[in-house]
Protein backbone atom coordinates (compact mmCIF):
# COMPACT_ATOMS: atom_id res chain seq x y z
CA UNK A 1 0.00 0.00 0.00
CA UNK A 2 1.28 3.44 -0.45
CA UNK A 3 -0.41 6.76 -0.55
CA UNK A 4 -0.28 9.20 -4.29
CA UNK A 5 -1.47 12.18 -5.02
CA UNK A 6 -3.81 11.73 -8.11
CA UNK A 7 -4.90 14.86 -10.54
CA UNK A 8 -7.64 15.16 -12.59
CA UNK A 9 -7.67 18.42 -15.13
CA UNK A 10 -11.10 18.92 -16.79
CA UNK A 11 -10.92 21.04 -19.98
CA UNK A 12 -13.03 22.82 -22.11
CA UNK A 13 -15.89 24.64 -20.30
CA UNK A 14 -18.53 26.65 -22.32
CA UNK A 15 -17.28 30.13 -22.10
CA UNK A 16 -18.34 31.89 -18.39
CA UNK A 17 -19.83 28.66 -18.08
CA UNK A 18 -19.85 26.26 -14.68
CA UNK A 19 -22.20 23.75 -15.67
CA UNK A 20 -20.79 20.22 -15.54
CA UNK A 21 -23.26 18.78 -17.87
CA UNK A 22 -22.58 21.25 -20.93
CA UNK A 23 -18.75 19.66 -20.88
CA UNK A 24 -17.19 17.93 -24.15
CA UNK A 25 -18.08 14.25 -23.50
CA UNK A 26 -14.56 13.14 -23.10
CA UNK A 27 -14.55 15.84 -20.35
CA UNK A 28 -17.80 14.63 -19.11
CA UNK A 29 -16.48 11.84 -18.40
CA UNK A 30 -12.90 12.04 -16.14
CA UNK A 31 -16.27 13.86 -13.75
CA UNK A 32 -18.05 10.59 -13.97
CA UNK A 33 -15.15 8.72 -13.50
CA UNK A 34 -14.42 10.26 -9.97
CA UNK A 35 -17.65 10.48 -8.54
CA UNK A 36 -18.00 6.42 -9.22
CA UNK A 37 -14.57 6.43 -7.46
CA UNK A 38 -16.01 8.72 -4.40
CA UNK A 39 -19.17 6.66 -4.74
CA UNK A 40 -16.54 3.41 -4.34
CA UNK A 41 -15.33 4.95 -1.07
CA UNK A 42 -18.64 5.39 0.64
CA UNK A 43 -19.85 1.33 -0.57
CA UNK A 44 -16.63 -0.66 -0.95
CA UNK A 45 -14.62 1.40 1.39
CA UNK A 46 -11.55 1.97 -0.57
CA UNK A 47 -10.09 5.34 0.76
CA UNK A 48 -9.56 5.99 4.47
CA UNK A 49 -9.74 9.90 3.81
CA UNK A 50 -12.03 11.34 1.47
CA UNK A 51 -10.97 15.00 0.55
CA UNK A 52 -10.33 16.80 -2.42
CA UNK A 53 -8.81 19.78 -3.72
CA UNK A 54 -10.17 22.02 -6.42
CA UNK A 55 -8.90 24.75 -8.65
CA UNK A 56 -10.79 26.50 -11.00
CA UNK A 57 -9.56 28.44 -13.62
CA UNK A 58 -10.94 30.99 -16.68
CA UNK A 59 -9.88 32.44 -19.81
CA UNK A 60 -8.92 35.89 -20.24
CA UNK A 61 -11.79 38.21 -20.44
CA UNK A 62 -12.13 41.62 -21.57
CA UNK A 63 -14.28 41.99 -18.37
CA UNK A 64 -11.69 42.06 -16.14
CA UNK A 65 -9.33 40.61 -13.51
CA UNK A 66 -12.75 40.40 -10.66
CA UNK A 67 -15.28 39.02 -12.98
CA UNK A 68 -12.39 36.22 -14.35
CA UNK A 69 -11.95 35.22 -10.47
CA UNK A 70 -15.59 35.05 -10.05
CA UNK A 71 -16.00 32.74 -13.21
CA UNK A 72 -13.38 30.50 -11.80
CA UNK A 73 -14.45 30.54 -8.23
CA UNK A 74 -18.33 29.11 -9.66
CA UNK A 75 -16.35 26.34 -11.68
CA UNK A 76 -15.15 25.03 -8.79
CA UNK A 77 -17.94 25.30 -6.82
CA UNK A 78 -20.31 24.11 -9.25
CA UNK A 79 -18.13 21.19 -9.29
CA UNK A 80 -18.06 20.05 -5.93
CA UNK A 81 -22.32 19.71 -6.47
CA UNK A 82 -22.28 17.85 -9.29
CA UNK A 83 -19.47 15.39 -7.74
CA UNK A 84 -21.52 15.24 -4.44
CA UNK A 85 -24.69 14.90 -5.78
CA UNK A 86 -23.60 12.53 -8.47
CA UNK A 87 -21.74 10.46 -5.78
CA UNK A 88 -24.91 10.34 -3.73
CA UNK A 89 -27.07 9.35 -6.52
CA UNK A 90 -24.38 6.11 -7.57
CA UNK A 91 -24.51 5.26 -3.27
CA UNK A 92 -27.84 5.44 -3.30
CA UNK A 93 -28.66 3.33 -6.40
CA UNK A 94 -26.00 0.54 -4.87
CA UNK A 95 -27.93 0.68 -1.38
CA UNK A 96 -26.05 2.87 0.11
CA UNK A 97 -26.78 5.81 2.28
CA UNK A 98 -25.60 8.97 0.41
CA UNK A 99 -25.97 10.64 3.38
CA UNK A 100 -22.36 9.80 4.16
CA UNK A 101 -20.88 11.39 1.20
CA UNK A 102 -21.79 14.69 2.68
CA UNK A 103 -18.50 13.35 4.78
CA UNK A 104 -16.51 14.30 1.60
CA UNK A 105 -14.54 17.56 2.16
CA UNK A 106 -13.25 19.83 -0.72
CA UNK A 107 -11.25 22.83 -0.41
CA UNK A 108 -11.96 25.26 -3.27
CA UNK A 109 -9.50 27.72 -4.90
CA UNK A 110 -10.07 30.12 -8.11
CA UNK A 111 -7.28 31.21 -9.92
CA UNK A 112 -9.23 33.41 -12.21
CA UNK A 113 -6.93 33.80 -15.58
CA UNK A 114 -3.40 33.97 -13.52
CA UNK A 115 -2.65 30.94 -14.26
CA UNK A 116 -3.37 29.93 -18.11
CA UNK A 117 -2.75 26.53 -19.78
CA UNK A 118 -1.84 28.19 -22.79
CA UNK A 119 -1.47 32.03 -24.31
CA UNK A 120 -2.82 31.17 -27.74
CA UNK A 121 -4.54 33.81 -29.43
CA UNK A 122 -7.27 31.14 -31.42
CA UNK A 123 -10.29 30.32 -29.76
CA UNK A 124 -9.96 26.07 -29.85
CA UNK A 125 -6.90 26.40 -27.80
CA UNK A 126 -8.45 29.18 -25.41
CA UNK A 127 -10.80 26.19 -24.57
CA UNK A 128 -8.20 25.17 -22.72
CA UNK A 129 -7.86 27.71 -19.90
CA UNK A 130 -11.24 26.86 -18.85
CA UNK A 131 -10.97 24.29 -16.75
CA UNK A 132 -11.04 22.62 -13.04
CA UNK A 133 -7.90 21.02 -11.67
CA UNK A 134 -8.99 18.07 -8.72
CA UNK A 135 -6.32 16.60 -6.62
CA UNK A 136 -6.67 14.06 -4.04
CA UNK A 137 -5.07 11.68 -1.58
CA UNK A 138 -5.43 8.22 -2.90
CA UNK A 139 -4.26 4.74 -1.62
CA UNK A 140 -2.85 2.25 -4.06
CA UNK A 141 -1.99 -1.23 -3.53
CA UNK A 142 1.48 -1.62 -3.92
CA UNK A 143 2.79 -5.35 -2.37
CA UNK A 144 6.78 -4.62 -1.97
CA UNK A 145 7.20 -7.72 -2.91
CA UNK A 146 10.41 -7.16 -4.67
CA UNK A 147 11.72 -5.35 -1.38
CA UNK A 148 15.06 -6.87 -0.15
CA UNK A 149 13.95 -9.15 2.93
CA UNK A 150 10.37 -8.73 2.82
CA UNK A 151 9.55 -12.42 1.86
CA UNK A 152 12.02 -13.81 4.60
CA UNK A 153 10.97 -11.30 7.29
CA UNK A 154 7.75 -11.74 6.99
CA UNK A 155 8.30 -15.98 7.14
CA UNK A 156 10.17 -15.44 10.13
CA UNK A 157 7.08 -13.47 11.58
CA UNK A 158 5.04 -15.92 11.46
CA UNK A 159 6.75 -18.88 12.65
CA UNK A 160 7.87 -16.62 15.87
CA UNK A 161 3.97 -15.74 16.31
CA UNK A 162 3.11 -19.59 15.97
CA UNK A 163 6.09 -20.22 18.38
CA UNK A 164 4.63 -17.77 20.95
CA UNK A 165 1.35 -18.48 20.32
CA UNK A 166 0.81 -19.26 23.97
CA UNK A 167 2.10 -16.01 25.16
CA UNK A 168 -1.15 -14.17 24.66
CA UNK A 169 -3.35 -16.50 22.69
CA UNK A 170 -6.13 -13.90 22.02
CA UNK A 171 -3.79 -11.37 20.78
CA UNK A 172 -0.85 -13.62 18.60
CA UNK A 173 -4.51 -15.20 16.65
CA UNK A 174 -4.89 -11.59 15.44
CA UNK A 175 -1.42 -10.90 14.47
CA UNK A 176 -1.10 -13.96 12.60
CA UNK A 177 -4.36 -13.72 10.91
CA UNK A 178 -3.23 -10.71 9.92
CA UNK A 179 0.40 -11.99 8.60
CA UNK A 180 -1.40 -14.76 6.62
CA UNK A 181 -3.50 -12.73 5.13
CA UNK A 182 -0.27 -10.88 3.55
CA UNK A 183 0.37 -13.78 1.53
CA UNK A 184 -2.27 -12.80 -0.75
CA UNK A 185 -0.99 -10.14 -3.00
CA UNK A 186 -4.30 -8.42 -3.06
CA UNK A 187 -5.09 -7.92 0.62
CA UNK A 188 -5.39 -4.80 1.78
CA UNK A 189 -2.94 -4.01 4.54
CA UNK A 190 -3.64 -0.56 5.24
CA UNK A 191 -3.76 0.41 9.13
CA UNK A 192 -3.69 3.76 11.09
CA UNK A 193 -1.40 4.98 13.79
CA UNK A 194 -3.06 6.54 16.64
CA UNK A 195 0.10 8.60 17.93
CA UNK A 196 -0.10 10.14 13.92
CA UNK A 197 -4.05 10.03 14.00
CA UNK A 198 -3.88 12.10 17.15
CA UNK A 199 -2.88 15.07 15.82
CA UNK A 200 -5.64 15.91 13.58
CA UNK A 201 -8.35 15.92 15.20
CA UNK A 202 -10.34 18.52 13.25
CA UNK A 203 -11.24 18.55 8.94
CA UNK A 204 -9.36 18.92 6.14
CA UNK A 205 -11.25 21.48 4.69
CA UNK A 206 -8.98 24.54 3.74
CA UNK A 207 -5.75 22.47 3.29
CA UNK A 208 -3.95 22.24 -0.08
CA UNK A 209 -3.02 19.00 -1.89
CA UNK A 210 0.26 19.15 -0.34
CA UNK A 211 -1.26 19.37 2.88
CA UNK A 212 -3.60 16.61 2.70
CA UNK A 213 -1.20 14.62 1.19
CA UNK A 214 0.72 14.82 4.34
CA UNK A 215 -1.28 14.17 6.57
CA UNK A 216 -2.42 11.61 4.68
CA UNK A 217 1.05 9.77 4.62
CA UNK A 218 0.94 10.45 8.31
CA UNK A 219 -1.48 9.04 9.30
CA UNK A 220 -2.30 5.36 6.83
CA UNK A 221 0.35 3.07 7.09
CA UNK A 222 1.07 -0.35 5.46
CA UNK A 223 1.96 -3.75 7.50
CA UNK A 224 3.51 -4.62 4.12
CA UNK A 225 6.49 -1.82 4.37
CA UNK A 226 6.53 -2.26 8.52
CA UNK A 227 7.62 -6.19 7.65
CA UNK A 228 10.09 -5.23 5.33
CA UNK A 229 11.64 -2.80 7.43
CA UNK A 230 14.98 -4.90 8.53
CA UNK A 231 15.34 -2.61 11.38
CA UNK A 232 11.83 -3.78 13.00
CA UNK A 233 11.69 -7.47 11.67
CA UNK A 234 14.99 -8.26 9.82
CA UNK A 235 17.41 -11.78 10.37
CA UNK A 236 19.42 -9.92 13.04
CA UNK A 237 16.58 -8.73 15.23
CA UNK A 238 16.27 -10.66 18.11
CA UNK A 239 13.24 -12.70 17.99
CA UNK A 240 11.45 -11.41 21.43
CA UNK A 241 12.26 -7.52 19.79
CA UNK A 242 10.02 -9.03 16.61
CA UNK A 243 7.35 -10.11 18.64
CA UNK A 244 7.72 -7.18 20.71
CA UNK A 245 6.99 -5.13 17.45
CA UNK A 246 4.13 -6.67 16.48
CA UNK A 247 2.23 -6.86 19.95
CA UNK A 248 2.84 -2.96 19.59
CA UNK A 249 1.30 -3.27 16.18
CA UNK A 250 -1.54 -5.41 16.83
CA UNK A 251 -2.43 -3.07 20.19
CA UNK A 252 -2.01 -0.06 17.91
CA UNK A 253 -4.39 -1.16 15.94
CA UNK A 254 -7.11 -2.08 18.71
CA UNK A 255 -6.48 1.44 20.03
CA UNK A 256 -7.45 3.01 16.87
CA UNK A 257 -10.57 1.42 16.69
CA UNK A 258 -11.66 2.05 20.15
CA UNK A 259 -10.83 5.37 19.82
CA UNK A 260 -12.77 6.26 16.57
CA UNK A 261 -15.14 3.08 15.36
CA UNK A 262 -17.86 3.63 18.12
CA UNK A 263 -17.04 7.32 17.62
CA UNK A 264 -17.23 8.04 14.14
CA UNK A 265 -20.80 9.26 13.97
CA UNK A 266 -20.99 11.64 16.81
CA UNK A 267 -21.10 15.08 15.40
CA UNK A 268 -18.55 16.85 17.40
CA UNK A 269 -15.57 14.83 16.19
CA UNK A 270 -13.59 16.21 13.15
CA UNK A 271 -14.24 14.62 9.48
CA UNK A 272 -10.62 12.82 9.64
CA UNK A 273 -11.35 11.30 12.42
CA UNK A 274 -15.04 10.10 11.24
CA UNK A 275 -13.72 8.99 7.93
CA UNK A 276 -11.21 6.79 9.21
CA UNK A 277 -13.79 5.15 11.92
CA UNK A 278 -16.00 4.62 9.08
CA UNK A 279 -13.29 2.90 6.50
CA UNK A 280 -12.12 0.59 9.83
CA UNK A 281 -15.81 -0.36 10.42
CA UNK A 282 -16.50 -1.43 6.43
CA UNK A 283 -13.41 -3.10 6.45
CA UNK A 284 -13.83 -5.68 9.62
CA UNK A 285 -16.18 -6.85 6.97
CA UNK A 286 -14.09 -7.32 4.30
CA UNK A 287 -12.00 -10.68 4.25
CA UNK A 288 -9.57 -8.70 2.11
CA UNK A 289 -8.27 -6.52 4.42
CA UNK A 290 -6.22 -7.05 7.62
CA UNK A 291 -8.34 -5.08 9.82
CA UNK A 292 -11.02 -8.04 9.46
CA UNK A 293 -8.38 -10.16 11.54
CA UNK A 294 -9.85 -7.40 14.82
CA UNK A 295 -13.71 -7.81 14.01
CA UNK A 296 -15.19 -8.47 17.49
CA UNK A 297 -12.51 -6.76 19.45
Amino acid sequence: MKVTTKEITVFRFPQHSSDIDRLPLQEKAKMDALAKEIADSFILGKSPIVAFVIAGHADRDRRGADFEMQVSVARAEAAQNWLVNKAKELVRQRGGDPAEVDAAEFSLFGYGASDLYTTATTLPEREMNRRIVVKYAAVEMDPPLDAIGYAPNLARAVSLVQLHINRNPERMRRIQCALTKLANPGTDDTYFEWGSLRQYPGDLKGLTHEQILGIARNIIHSLRRDIANNNQYGILVPDDLVIQNLLKWEENVRIVKKELIRQHGIPGMGNIHKSVGRYIARNENNPNSILSCFKGT
